[in-house]
């Protein structure tokens, strides 16, 4: 009776996260189409190359936005224990992986990122993980400090081991969040507006934190800001060890303030 109870209650919440996943994107969708047929509008009457080309790439940016919009919206929907296996992995060889793609976007802008490890060892210590999701967090982490960041910016990546979790944190050298603006960051299609830079950050879809929180949530983890030392935001990722997750009853989707 147990069993289908629980079966039950994870049908109960696989029907519910699929309800809210096609509202939210029908909602979110609905004002960037219509950009796209206004710029696409805009392009088939324009009278000269320089006003078919201007509405030309505003198009092409419009379709990379819902690109990554619904990317991001699959990816959600994809967070399913059932769906994906956890196996033993390390996290310093995804880390590394994932600033050697990202790498040629971040110095294009000549920003700096380093990685920053506390000993050798942590190679060695493993997690329960998808190595597939742990690379879109760490993606949507660096980009974010990436679009956050200026110009000659920096972003320093940072994986420790403390206690009986492994720590990833990436932090940027941005203009920051006001520490009460904390809890909205990873609810879903929240952006922070800087009104004295309003073209800074063009291609964000307010889901990259959301997506974040859930694959920390997946992993048994939780999710902390606090204010960089660079001068923009920090964020730490804590993931418990193998061994943590066979004695730990952690709560998924756990979320942290400082």
């Amino acid at each position: 009776m147990q069993a289908i109870n629980g079966l039950f209650h994870r049908l109960h919440d696989a029907i519910e996260r699929e309800q809210r996943l096609t509202a939210d994107a029908a909602h979110e969708l609905r004002t960037p189409l219509a950009v796209l047929m206004i710029h696409a509008q805009n392009a088939l009457k324009a009278t000269d190359d320089q006003q078919r080309n201007t509405s030309l790439l505003a198009l092409e940016e419009s379709t990379s936005r819902i690109s990554r919009l619904l990317e991001q919206l699959l990816t959600l929907s994809k967070i399913n224990p059932e769906t994906i296996p956890l196996v033993p992995i390390s996290v310093l060889p995804i880390c590394e992986n994932v600033i050697a793609q990202l790498a040629p976007k971040i110095f294009e802008k000549e920003q700096e990122i380093e990685l920053l490890r506390s000993d050798d060892n942590i190679a060695g210590v493993n997690i329960q993980g998808s190595e597939f999701l742990l690379e879109v967090l760490l993606s949507n982490l660096i980009d974010n400090a990436s679009c956050y960041s200026p110009k000659g910016g920096h972003i320093c990546v940072g994986i420790e081991c403390s206690g009986d979790y492994v720590e990833v944190s990436v932090e940027d050298s941005g203009v920051g969040v006001a520490q009460q603006q904390y809890e909205l960051l990873t609810q879903r299609f929240f952006r922070i507006l800087d009104d004295t830079q309003p073209k800074q950050h063009p291609q964000g879809v307010g889901l990259g934190l959301s997506l974040v929180q859930a694959i920390a949530g997946f992993h048994h983890g939780q999710i902390r800001f606090y204010p960089s030392k660079l001068g923009g935001l920090g964020v730490k990722i804590s993931l418990p060890v193998l061994c943590l997750l066979y004695t730990s009853d952690a709560a998924d989707d756990l979320l942290c303030v400082d």
